[in-house]
């Protein structure tokens, strides 16, 4: 039998020699990692998921300032590779300009903010493009869209922002397919006796693990990336979530979600999952308890954000934007699948926020017959993308200009026919 002091020894001698083997596998890796880099000196391992985005305690969560990340396209959808960067105000883009004839600034989700395009294809810089040309003036579109934003935390930022930025015209986009449901998932707003009020529990952003900051850390070695690409696994950004085989199931998942989400609003104090989805409760089912919550939300929310302008003294458009669900065959839930249900009307979910507008008097543009009449299809990506493309943000940029150019002339109309004549 060997002695309690002969273990100790073979015990200590295992712990060396494994910590000489890490010591050795640590300096391997980082000479690896030195001579890749000296290989390829030009090349970048920059941020795709969500280490671009920072807790806020107002608005949940926003973009880090002063960043430079990157964007991978699905190859069904052209498989590039897109940079794109924010500037020291935490806007996608480059610096604020100095001077400007007019400023505009548009507050809206993934869809503005648009890292899957290259800047100069994003709605706010082909907006500004178009509203320059049609005033022949120096116009500044600001884009303050921010993945995975709600109305209610565009309207926040709005509100934030707003004296800051001294826009002449704000843009609040609201995408009529996830954004009803933003509003009960971020629990940041209720509506009681008619008022829009906070609510007492509102979502808030996780911490990050200390392994998911490692895994993070990790996905920026040359080394894994060359490991990963030789032993053909995919890196994060190029993966992309599995489309739902059976509409079916999925279409009844959908509703039993929206159900759980407006269980997790009212109980407070529960969070539910953080996963957009289509609001097929709100197309199929208006009258039903999680679509009326929706509704009700949103109207008191566009309706908060439309008085923050005025009190700015800035003018007000909401765009609406439709899902491509309602629109195209281009994602296995598609309005040709849901038009089995005899409720389903493709329109609606575009058709409220448009009447809720009406209702107050807002200023809004309606995309969904804009882009109906432009074959949809092309408008729109693939599979499991429901964002817009470069195509689809050009069309929305034309039509919305001429609404923006329409607010300038008559608000110079307006203070025309009010100013005193020289004498």
């Amino acid at each position: 039998m060997q002695s309690a002091a002969t273990r100790r020894r073979a015990t200590l001698g295992a712990l060396r020699a494994i910590a000489v083997a890490g010591v050795i596998a640590a300096g391997l890796l980082v000479a690896s990692e030195f001579a890749l880099r000296l290989v390829f000196p030009g090349r970048e391992i920059l941020p795709t998921g969500r280490e671009v985005l920072e807790a806020d305690r107002e608005l949940i969560y926003a973009l880090k300032p002063g960043l430079k990340a990157q964007f991978q396209r699905a190859e069904s959808n052209g498989g590039q590779t897109i940079v794109w960067s924010t500037n020291a105000q935490g806007y996608r883009g480059g610096p604020l300009r100095a001077r400007h004839d007019h400023r505009m600034v548009v507050f809206g989700d993934s869809n503005i903010q648009g890292v899957f395009s290259e800047l100069e294809n994003t709605f706010a810089v082909r907006l500004e493009k178009y509203i320059s040309e049609g005033i022949r003036k120096d116009v500044e579109v600001v884009n303050a869209g921010v993945l995975g934003y709600g109305p209610d935390q565009s309207f926040l930022r709005m509100v934030r922002d707003i004296g800051a930025l001294q826009p002449d015209v704000v843009i609040f986009h609201v995408f009529a397919d996830n954004d009803y449901g933003d509003l009960l998932r971020n629990r940041l707003f209720r509506v009681t006796d008619g008022v829009l009020r906070r609510h007492p529990n509102p979502f808030t952003y996780p911490r990050q693990s200390l392994i998911a900051r490692m895994q993070d850390f990790t996905s920026t070695l040359f080394v894994v990336r060359a490991a990963s690409k030789l032993a053909g696994l995919r890196t994060q950004e190029s993966v992309t979530a599995r489309p739902p085989r059976d509409p079916d199931a999925y279409a009844a998942k959908l509703l039993l979600d929206a159900e759980h989400e407006l269980e997790a609003y009212s109980r407070g104090g529960v969070d539910s999952a953080q996963v957009d989805h289509y609001d097929l409760d709100v197309a199929l089912h208006p009258e039903r308890p999680s679509a009326r919550a929706k509704i009700e939300l949103m109207a008191a929310v566009i309706g908060a954000a439309r008085d923050a302008a005025d009190r700015a003294g800035v003018k007000f458009l909401v765009l609406i934007e439709p899902s491509a669900v309602d629109l195209t065959t281009n994602l296995t839930l598609s309005y040709r699948f849901l038009s089995k249900f005899p409720e389903y009307r493709p329109e609606r979910l575009t058709q409220i926020i448009e009447g809720i507008c009406a209702e107050r008097g807002i200023a809004s543009v309606n995309l969904f017959p804009v882009f109906k009449a432009a074959s949809p299809d092309r408008l729109y990506f693939r599979d499991t993308d429901d964002h817009w493309n470069d195509a689809g943000q050009d069309v929305a940029a034309r039509e919305v200009a001429k609404s923006v150019i329409a607010l300038l002339a008559a608000d110079r109309n307006t203070r025309g026919s009010t100013e005193s004549p020289m004498p």
